[in-house]
């Protein structure tokens, strides 16, 4: 998660920014019929809520919930349950993984078929334009004999000629009888391709669910920062007020006046910024969830309350071992690599399957069962066979597949090593992390009591009149500025956080 800038105007240097009357009291000047005390108020409710969700005391377990079903549509303002709950419907993501399965499920459906026979069929016929006549030879042909008869005595018919019509037909049954194997491996092979469709059907699932809470949770702390830049922009015009009157008066210069405007224009480039970060993860969760132009008023959206990680380092490591979804899938597809290999090996190996085949066919000039005379034609014939199919001389193509296949093998465990590495040092790079930012947010707590204090102080100080009402609002923008660092070191907390739990998978979420 970005780290939001947040802009301030601590580093004005505040001239006598206000004026006193004859009798000596501070005049405060009103801007956009918001009081001072009101914003005191609403900063006094910012800070408090500040405190409230970052007591690592009170702080939440980390856990995940769930099924996330409801028996009705939920209705806005929606929750993070109910983003969640769309999103699990509505996500292309989740979508073509579950496709994926069924895809799976029919190539599982075509290995188991291998081990059963086959019955097939051949249909052709056939209309010759000019078809071979009878072919005989004539009686007398090759003369007479002494006494006078004819060489034939008769004509003899020796091919009867061809009809214009001729049908072929053919039953086929094979059965393999022994592969060697193969077959059985096949099955295997396509049972770890379903297995590993439902893993990745499961990832997309939990990553999903782990983009909308993070999304979500992200759009309560910006618009949170929002809130507070909001309220310094306020006290920044209150003070560019001051600045005027006492510019007028001959207090304030020129280059001070202008320095001030190009201060409060930060904090309009900062307010933009915050309004542009917001509109790019309401983006973000329309895709996820499938809720078409979503808009913040939508949605139910708070600050998170901070959580911590229930395990030590070296625990969670472990735990990421046996529970991270992209290890699991590694480890199908590390089997699925080695399946491959030996089946290559059993191809290059040149032994023939052997399978029994059963034939029945036809082939002549009348149709079967329809014609006259078909069966007399003696134009049918059963065969019975056993086959032999295979390479029984070395194959070049065969042996190559069979080396690639071990390579891929080998190149696949090595991958599931590296990525158990990877992981390792991912998580432990994410502890260093959180304990950075827990020390920072137990820094802006302390500085965060400081300035509520200062600020109390100034208060009574300017109701006596002892200090101007620009120097308590200096005092104020600089706390504000610091709530907002604050509220963005508990977003990328929250971010850490969340990457832990989708590290470890499901042994983040198991008791």
């Amino acid at each position: 998660m970005k780290k939001r800038i947040i802009l301030l105007i601590s580093s004005i240097l505040f001239f006598p920014l206000f004026s006193i009357d004859s009798e000596g009291s501070v005049n405060i000047i009103e801007t956009e019929n918001t009081s001072l005390q009101e914003i005191i108020e609403d900063y006094e409710k910012k800070a408090s809520g500040f405190y409230e969700i970052s007591d690592f005391l009170s702080a939440d377990l980390l856990s995940k919930k769930g099924p996330y079903l409801k028996k009705r549509l939920p209705q806005e303002p929606y929750n993070e349950d109910d983003l969640i709950y769309f999103a699990l419907r509505q996500n292309t993501g989740i979508h073509i993984a579950q496709q994926a399965i069924k895809s799976s499920e029919a190539d599982l459906e075509s290995a188991k078929a291998q081990r059963w026979p086959k019955l097939s069929t051949e249909v052709s016929a056939s209309l010759i334009g000019n078809p071979v006549g009878p072919i005989a030879v004539a009686a007398g042909v090759l003369g007479e004999s002494p006494g006078g008869e004819k060489i034939p005595p008769e004509d003899i018919l020796i091919y009867k000629g061809m009809e214009n019509s001729l049908y072929n037909f053919a039953l086929k049954f094979e059965q393999p009888i022994y592969t060697w194997g193969k077959i059985s491996l096949g099955i295997a092979l396509a049972k770890n391709a379903l297995s590993l469709s439902y893993k990745q059907n499961e990832k997309t699932r939990d990553e999903t669910i782990l983009h909308v809470r993070a999304l979500f949770q992200s759009l309560g702390y910006v618009n949170e920062i929002l809130s507070v830049l909001e309220m310094q922009k306020k006290l920044g015009e209150r003070l560019l007020a001051h600045a005027s009157e006492n510019r007028q008066a001959g207090f304030l210069t020129e280059s001070e006046y202008l320095s001030i405007k190009i201060r409060l224009k930060e904090i309009d480039i900062a307010l933009a910024t915050s309004e542009e970060q917001i509109g790019s993860l309401l983006s973000d969760l329309s895709r996820y969830t499938g809720i078409a132009n979503l808009d913040i008023s939508q949605l139910d959206c708070k600050p998170s309350k901070i959580q911590f990680l229930p395990w030590a380092q070296k625990e969670a490591v472990e735990k990421s071992i046996k529970g991270n979804t992209d290890l699991q899938i590694g480890l199908l597809a590390s089997e699925i690599r080695k399946q491959e290999a030996e089946l290559a090996k059993k191809q290059a190996s040149g032994i023939p399957d052997i399978g029994l085949q059963i034939e029945l066919s036809y082939g002549g000039s009348r149709f079967p069962f329809l014609e006259t005379d078909w069966f007399g034609q003696d134009n049918w014939q059963a065969t019975i066979s056993l086959a032999l199919q295979g390479v029984f001389i070395g194959n070049k193509a065969l042996k190559a597949d069979y080396i690639k296949a071990v390579s891929e093998a080998i190149k696949t465990e090595k991958q599931l090593q590296e990525g158990k590495e990877i992981l390792s040092a991912h998580i432990r790079e994410s502890y260093l992390s959180l304990s950075l930012l827990e020390t920072k947010i137990e820094y802006y707590q302390l500085k965060q009591a400081v300035n509520n204090r200062e600020l109390l102080d100034k208060k009574t100080q300017m109701e006596m009149g002892i200090i101007s009402e620009a120097d308590f609002i200096e005092t104020m923008i600089l706390s504000l500025g610091n709530l907002a660092e604050a509220y963005a070191l508990l977003a990328e907390h929250q971010s850490k956080v969340l990457t832990v739990e989708m590290l470890l998978g499901k042994e983040a979420w198991n008791p």
